[in-house]
Order: C-alpha cells, then sequence, then structure tokens
C-alpha cells in the first residue's frame, strides 16, 4: 500500500487543484469550499509524518486533536456537497435540517475527547488493543500503523449523555439514504469506498479512520463528476440548463444553455401600455 508522506502531499494537491477549478468554474463556494476542506485533511496527514510516533511532542498533540476535529465535520462538509445537487425547495428544506444536525452531532462528538479528560467521565484504557471503537485510545497521539498512519485520543464513555463514535456513521449515511432516492447510491458508494474499504485493508481501529481520509479526496471529486455525468446523459433539458455552469466545456454547455432567454416582442414590435 502506498500510504506515506509523499503520496499524502500528493493528494493535497490534487484536492487543492480540484478545489480551484470547481470554484473558477461553477464560483459555487459550498461544493469548492468543501473538497478543500477534505484537502485539509490530506495537508495535515502529510505534516503528521513529521511527528509521527513522537507522542510527547506538542505538534503531534496539536495535529491529532486537528485531525480528530476534521473527523467531526466531515458529515456536515459530505452533505453540504450533495444539497448543491438539487433545486427543489423542498429538498432543500431537508439538506438544511441535516446540516444544523450535523453541525450538532460533530460538536458533541468533539466535546467527548474533553469530557474524556475529566476525572470520572471514563474508564482507563492502558493500551490501543482495548479499545473496539475507532480512534479512543489512551492517550493523545498521531503514531505508526501498519500501512499508514494511525490516531489515538482519549474519549469519555458512550452513554445516553457522551455519543458514540458511530454518531459519525449514522450522519454520514443515514441523511443520504432518506433525503432522496438519487442519493441512496452516494450513500453505498461512499460506505463502500470509505469505511469498509479501509476495515478491509487493516484491522486496526485506530488506522481505518486515516485511510478512509486518505482516500476522501477521491470520494468527493468522484461524487461531483458522477453527478455531472448524470445530468449529461439523464437530465432533461431544465436540468442541463440549471447544471450548465458545473459542466466540462468539452460538451459545448456554456454556447447551448448559458446563453440568458431573449426578452419576447410584444405584438407589432410596439410596447403595450
Amino acid at each position: 500500500m502506498c500510504f506515506d508522506q509523499k503520496s499524502s502531499f500528493g493528494f493535497a494537491l490534487f484536492g487543492l487543484l480540484v478545489a480551484a477549478k470547481l470554484y473558477h468554474k461553477t464560483r459555487d463556494w459550498a461544493v469548492a469550499g468543501s473538497v478543500f476542506f477534505f484537502f485539509t485533511m490530506e495537508l495535515l496527514q502529510g505534516f503528521q509524518y513529521f511527528w509521527i510516533d513522537d507522542c510527547d511532542h506538542p505538534m503531534n498533540k496539536i495535529l491529532t486533536m486537528l485531525g480528530l476535529l476534521h473527523i467531526c465535520c466531515q458529515p456536515f462538509f459530505t452533505n453540504l456537497v450533495n444539497s448543491r445537487t438539487t433545486q427543489s425547495p423542498r429538498v432543500k428544506n431537508y439538506f438544511t435540517i441535516i446540516l444544523r444536525l450535523c453541525a450538532v452531532g460533530g460538536l458533541w462528538l468533539f466535546s467527548r475527547m474533553v469530557w474524556g479528560y475529566i476525572h470520572g467521565w471514563s474508564d482507563p484504557i492502558t493500551g490501543r488493543d482495548q479499545s473496539t471503537e475507532w480512534l479512543r485510545g489512551a492517550k493523545l497521539c498521531t503514531f505508526s500503523g501498519r500501512y499508514h498512519l494511525a490516531w489515538e485520543t482519549p474519549m469519555a464513555d458512550a452513554s445516553y449523555f457522551v455519543p458514540g463514535v458511530a454518531l459519525h456513521s449514522f450522519l454520514m449515511f443515514a441523511p443520504l439514504l432518506c433525503v432522496k432516492w438519487s442519493t441512496v447510491p452516494v450513500s453505498v458508494f461512499l460506505f463502500l469506498t470509505g469505511p469498509a474499504l479501509a476495515a478491509w485493508i487493516t484491522p486496526g481501529q485506530h488506522e481505518q479512520a486515516s485511510i478512509w481520509c486518505f482516500f476522501s479526496i477521491a470520494q468527493i471529486t468522484i461524487i461531483v463528476l458522477g453527478f455531472c455525468y448524470r445530468i449529461h446523459w439523464f437530465g432533461d433539458e431544465k436540468k442541463k440548463r440549471q447544471w450548465a455552469h458545473w459542466m466540462p466545456r468539452r460538451w459545448n454547455y456554456p454556447a447551448k444553455y448559458l446563453q440568458k432567454d431573449a426578452p419576447k416582442a410584444s405584438a407589432g414590435g410596439k410596447k403595450k401600455n
């Protein structure tokens, strides 16, 4: 497996170029900004290799904490991208609620690490193999996994008041399964090429998250391009006009669809009073 610092920086460069291209072509801050968000994870992983396994170094701890914060925000930005693939006011309202829930859930999940430092809120974990959850460990650290870097962080015990890591899974996949039929394949695609693929590559609970994050730039790019191709081949004229700014130039969409409708002339060429 080619998971190393060079490949992390390489994927980061790819993500930055994709984000810049999308913004230049669409002027859609939500889509381009979401791709830029996932670019920052690849950049973060590249820098983490400079201090990997040095668990007492402040930079190791800071970058690990930033990685956890990034993970908590991922459902929000994933759903933000998908919210831009609809023109239906009803579905847009659904995504407004979903994005708010993702924001609250992300902050709630991140707070679990803070509560993990409060005495009495968690049972002591002395070894990495004790945890059955992603990321939970004895200390805040980025260390070497079997194939890629791995993360661990103290977390409070999951309870009615403290969410488990499965909250991330729910916020990432459940909304896309429920909001409309066309987003169900997106949810399945994200699951199979994300956590399922990571679990197949490595059994390490602390490494699977970082491997999925490594693939995230490719995932989000495929989602955007896949939507464009679906509209190109199966969309009606109305949808093609609505999404013309997203389409590759080789399809000649600007010439065909980007022109505004000419005003209709009144009968006899005179304006009616």
